[in-house]
């Protein structure tokens, strides 16, 4: 695969010409580096060795946009991709750069004095964790105590073991870039193209704005090295994947960009030769959300509870020869059934409103199953 870091920053701009003093792209040139980018296939790329701990996570709906502060725009050009995008000078590929997940999860471990990330390892220690810590312990680390910052964030993002004494690099916790490795769309593409329309003024028509995104469905291998110091390692990681579950990163999370499901990393992925379209070698495949199908009003699938997490049920089913799954807050999916579902239990899955090609949210309701 080529380097898109240098087609979209450098050979994009091969066409400039200057009319006038104003800077000028001709549309011919433009467009044919646009389509590269969008039909780059990205290959498998599994990532070993980089840190001591990684997990991966799979983009959804509308996907991920990163870099949009870098300059990009010419001007009032047709065709134009006006926002930035963050890729990886040598691989050429889409990359969140470690600072940037740095700062996400200091963010978390900083909101509400240390509230939040609290809850968040009770959480994952009732369900794994039980014997680290009691929670009077855990207060001790994660909440702040007439401190600028709690002794988490002190030692995990400031490499201090107090306000005074910095830590040895080698025992501090390193962040590194994260970078996609599969891709589930047909024939692996990655890159796509996306707009936001504002509306200055009522009385004239709408500017919609282009810019490069990528895919729902591509996933992410996020690597660290962690230590033990302040808390176990396997902890650290646990918070850390939750809180990106939880919150996203990139632009936008806002408006629903840059969120994530979990891959299931024990069910092997491979491409369909014909098609390029990814497929599960069993029916306990990798939970994505498929985006590249049609569903109507009113019909049935049957599917099976494939996880549980942070309140939500994920169900995976078959649509269109194509494996989907889908997740719903766990109040909402036990409301018409009669027992409280648990992973590897079968349902039958009901669509409310037509969804097409990744076009919205897929509104569905659970039933029992009919077998």
């Amino acid at each position: 695969m080529r380097n898109l870091g240098l087609l979209f920053y450098k050979e994009y701009f091969n066409g400039l010409s200057f009319e006038n003093y104003k800077p000028i792209l001709r549309e011919e040139e433009t467009k044919e580096c646009i389509e590269q980018l969008f039909n780059a296939n990205l290959e498998p790329t599994p990532q070993a060795g980089i840190g001591n701990n990684s997990f991966e996570l799979t983009t959804i709906y509308p996907g991920l946009l990163i870099g949009s502060g870098f300059n990009h725009e010419i001007g009032e050009q047709k065709n134009e991709l006006k926002l930035g995008f963050f890729f990886d000078h040598t691989t050429g590929l889409p990359c969140i750069p470690g600072s940037s997940v740095k700062g996400v999860l200091r963010d978390a471990c900083e909101k509400a004095e240390g509230e939040y990330v609290l809850e968040v390892f009770k959480e994952i220690k009732d369900k794994q964790l039980r014997d680290w810590l009691i929670d009077a312990d855990a207060k001790k680390i994660f909440l702040k105590n007439g401190q600028r910052h709690s002794q988490f964030v002190l030692n995990v993002f400031n490499g201090k073991s107090d306000n005074e004494n910095y830590i040895p690099l080698k025992k501090r916790d390193i962040f590194f870039d994260a970078f996609p490795t599969k891709s589930f769309n047909e024939s692996g593409k990655f890159l796509a193209n996306d707009y936001i329309t504002p509306h200055p003024d009522p009385l004239k028509s709408p500017n919609p704005i282009q810019f490069l995104k990528v895919l729902p469905q591509v996933t992410f291998q996020f690597n660290f090295r962690l230590t033990d110091e302040c808390c176990p390692a396997k902890i650290k990681e646990e918070l850390f994947r939750q809180i990106l579950l939880d919150l996203g990163v990139g632009a936008k999370t806002n408006v629903g960009y840059g969120q994530f499901i979990p891959y299931n990393e024990n069910v092997p992925v491979t491409q369909n030769n014909t098609s390029g379209t990814a497929s599960n070698t069993n029916q306990e495949g990798n939970p994505s959300v498929n985006v590249d199908v049609n569903l109507s009003r009113a019909e049935k699938y049957k599917a099976k509870v494939i996880e549980e997490s942070n309140g939500y049920l994920y169900f995976q089913f078959e649509a269109n020869d194509k494996v989907c799954s889908v997740k719903k807050k766990i109040e909402s999916a036990n409301k018409k059934l009669k027992k409280n579902l648990i992973v590897g239990d079968a349902v039958l899955l009901v669509i409310n409103h037509d969804y097409k090609r990744g076009d919205s949210d897929i509104n569905f309701q659970v039933f029992p199953s009919e077998d």
